[in-house]
């Protein structure tokens, strides 16, 4: 799965507020990102969070601000301020390539079959950008439950399954002459 790096949600206004603290303006900053003229003192002031698009865009902005400018805004995010999310493009090439159906996702993320694959159909005719983080996140994490989960089917099939061998194969047949059949198949 591809992954991103954010700044975490718990951190997120606080790590703006440095910035503009610094001389940021918000409304250059706006246009640097690409929102609308207004909308990022709006969801401030509210303390809410954007959509996923304005908050990578955000993140990866502040970010760029401190790599370049390391003297004007020294350690404002650090390492421990980023995480690791789930590229929202992806979700739906992971649920194809795992071969998954609703229902089996349905039950990992403990909602109605019928839920998901409303929001499935929904994401796969809009801008799978403009998905919010709490989405994503759920996805992820059942997509992660959906891995282990076969994983652990895989890894019980085979400790249940008698592999084949060879040599007691070999053995049997050298001391009765005849080569059973049922005991490789």
């Amino acid at each position: 799965m591809r992954r991103t790096r954010i700044i975490k949600e718990d951190r997120f206004w606080e790590m703006f507020q440095k910035f503009v603290d610094e001389g940021v303006v918000i409304s250059n900053f706006e246009k640097v990102v690409g929102a609308k003229s207004g909308y990022i003192r709006s969801v401030k002031s509210k303390k809410r969070i954007p959509k996923y698009k304005t908050y990578k865009a955000i993140s990866d902005t502040l970010r760029d601000y401190q790599r370049l400018s390391p003297n004007k805004y020294p350690n404002f995010i650090t390492a421990d301020d980023l995480e690791f999310i789930l590229d929202p493009i992806y979700i739906n090439e992971a649920i194809v390539k795992r071969k998954i159906k609703i229902v089996d996702l349905a039950n990992v993320m403990s909602e109605r079959d019928h839920n998901v694959g409303e929001r499935l159909r929904y994401w796969k005719d809009h801008d799978h950008e403009q998905m919010p983080l709490g989405s994503i996140r759920k996805f992820e994490t059942a997509l992660k439950e959906w891995d282990r989960r076969k994983a652990n089917e895989v890894a019980e099939e085979h400790h249940l399954k008698p592999k084949w061998d060879f040599n007691a194969e070999r053995l049997k047949y050298l001391e009765t002459g005849v080569l059973d059949a049922s005991f490789g198949a």
